[in-house]
């Protein structure tokens, strides 16, 4: 008989399988990620995202009947039963006979993770159960806290003089494991740490430790909710979250110390601290931008910078990235490059994909870093692509289309033609002829700029989207003609709008170095917008409308024109 670890190799988990395993009992986790087990344990794919995996733990020879199963519920949903509860019946038919439940102190039955408590006990004619209600714990020190600590000398909450019975992971787990053995005469266990301390206490303990000053800074509740938002906590559940902290300050969870059905754990605060290290044992969740220092990857480190978020640059040329910002080498030439972004301290949650260019081919190039990426814990990826090319198109579409296969949590830029290509591919011929040469007579595009596709990035990255995709599109919808009046008016010389037909403009693309088939694919998709084509994506409501304009942008950078 078998029991089953879900959540993947998460600290309880891992904390829960060491004591069984001591114990001499059989361990099985289910981990979206298996490669991440511990060789020394079995696994399974076993993914919330993915009901079609709920199965693996009960199929197949190699592993013992399962007959207990530990739920560590998926994170920051409100809704969690709706997704775990199909999981629960499965493994009920299956003949599981007894379930451990992740919750909180504050999690009655009925709300949050109290609503798969509530069904377990719906099911308790069938099976036992058992609830671990833990407070705050310790360990956040090394992972929500642990970048203002480190880089700051600072704590933050938004508990100016509320004191916690802080639990560590060890204590949880040690509260799960005597009822795996003993059972328990109580249904559910506020799981309480031995002593009960203020964050001031937290932080004068921290540059003990430490060696160095760390103070506790009080913030509202707006900006511990932005900052929980920053790391990619949805906003509903930031504000859940900071709401649940804000009570805290009036003692409710030394509330719990006066329960019978408590489970008070050993561990005091200066103990676990020690075990990792703040200087190098903990991991800063970063943003991977890919591409090399391409506009649009400035413009998004800029943006995560400023909200406090880790950027590391991966490029093929490192000597060209802005200096305050980490970078790795990183070609899509060169598979063996692949790694090395995540062969450092650093834990990156966010990939930015700015595909090859100039090839159609691109999945099979970036397949496997995708792949890779998975593999090593990311969890979001936001990938270039264009308005007019679909989930499973041509180039970037090919990719859309493999990461929606994933069931990973994705979203997809798709904007209009780019403002800033005034200073590249047309740049040449507006200098030195005085001519924008395109294939598109008289349609309006909806033109944006590499600043508006930033934050249309940034805020999926720091706020979610109930959208895969967007179009990113401009404020005004302006002709080539119009374009060409407007670059007269900046630069001060006589601009004029030259339509050619999709083989001039196909040869004058391949003439910059584009292949045939590409050429071909970019005059052809630029002379489709002359019917309008872009502008029909004002109307749908997956789109991000951007606030620069064709005339800000080209007085922003007045003095390329001159030299």
């Amino acid at each position: 008989m078998s029991t089953l670890i879900t959540g993947g190799t998460s600290q309880i988990g891992l904390a829960i399988a060491k004591r069984l395993k001591s114990a001499g009992k059989e361990v099985i986790f289910g981990a979206r990620t298996p490669s991440k087990v511990p060789a020394e344990y079995k696994s399974v794919l076993l993914d919330w995202n993915d009901p079609s995996t709920f199965e693996n733990p009960f199929n197949g020879t190699e592993y013992n009947q399962i007959d207990t199963v530990y739920i560590l519920p998926p994170p920051f949903i409100v809704d969690v039963l709706e997704v775990v509860q199909p999981f629960v019946d499965l493994a009920i038919e299956r003949g599981v006979k007894r379930f451990v439940l992740l919750s909180a102190t504050v999690f009655e039955k009925g709300y949050v993770n109290g609503k798969i408590h509530g069904y377990l006990d719906s099911k308790s004619e069938f099976v036992d159960y058992f609830v671990l209600r833990p407070t705050w714990f310790i360990e956040n020190l090394f992972h929500a806290h642990a970048h203002n600590i480190k880089e700051r000398g600072e704590i933050v909450s938004v508990v100016p003089n509320g004191r916690l019975p802080f639990v560590s992971i060890e204590d949880i787990a040690q509260a799960a494991f005597d009822y795996l053995i003993h059972g328990s005469s109580t249904k559910d266990q506020f799981i309480l740490g031995p002593e009960a301390l203020t964050y001031n206490e937290v932080a004068q303990i921290l540059s003990e430790v430490i060696g160095k000053p760390v103070a506790h800074k009080v913030v509202s509740p707006e900006e511990q909710q932005a900052s929980y938002t920053a790391f990619g906590v949805t906003p509903e559940y930031a504000k859940f979250l900071v709401e649940r902290e804000v009570e805290t300050d009036r003692d409710t969870e030394l509330a719990f110390v006066a329960r019978e059905n408590k489970f008070v754990g050993k561990l005091s605060i200066i103990l676990p601290i020690p075990s990792i290290s703040l200087h190098t044992g903990y991991t800063i969740m970063s943003t991977l931008l890919t591409g090399g220092t391409s506009q649009v990857g400035l413009a998004l480190a800029k943006r995560l910078k400023a909200a406090g978020k880790d950027v590391i640059f991966g490029t093929r040329s490192p000597a060209k990235v802005p200096s305050g910002y980490k970078h790795v080498l990183l070609d899509w030439s060169d598979p063996s490059t692949f790694a090395n972004a995540f062969n450092t301290t650093d834990r990156i949650d966010n990939v930015y994909i700015l595909p090859p260019p100039i090839t159609l081919d691109v999945l099979s190039i970036t397949k496997p870093f995708i792949d890779l990426a998975i593999e090593k814990g990311v969890k979001k990826f936001a990938l270039l692509s264009a308005t007019t090319i679909e989930k499973g198109g041509f180039g970037p579409g090919t990719i859309h289309e493999y990461l929606d296969s994933k069931g990973t949590d994705y979203f997809v830029l798709r904007p209009t033609w780019f403002i800033e290509n005034l200073f590249n591919g047309q740049a040449y011929s507006i200098k030195a002829q005085g001519e924008l040469i395109t294939a598109v007579p008289n349609g309006r595009i909806p033109f944006i700029s590499v600043e508006d596709i930033a934050q249309a990035a940034f805020d999926y990255f720091t706020q979610g989207s109930e959208f895969k995709d967007k179009y990113i599109l401009g404020p005004e919808s302006l002709t080539y003609n119009e374009v060409a009046q407007i670059l007269t008016e900046i630069i001060g010389k006589p601009i004029t709008h030259k339509a050619v037909s999709v083989e001039e403009q196909q040869a004058r693309y391949s003439s910059f170095g584009l292949p045939p088939d590409y050429a071909r694919i970019l005059a052809t998709e630029e002379a489709k917008t002359d019917s309008g084509s872009e502008t029909a994506f004002l109307a749908a409501d997956n789109k991000f409308v951007g606030t620069f304009t064709v005339r800000a942008v080209l007085e922003n950078n007045k003095a390329f024109w001159s030299s």
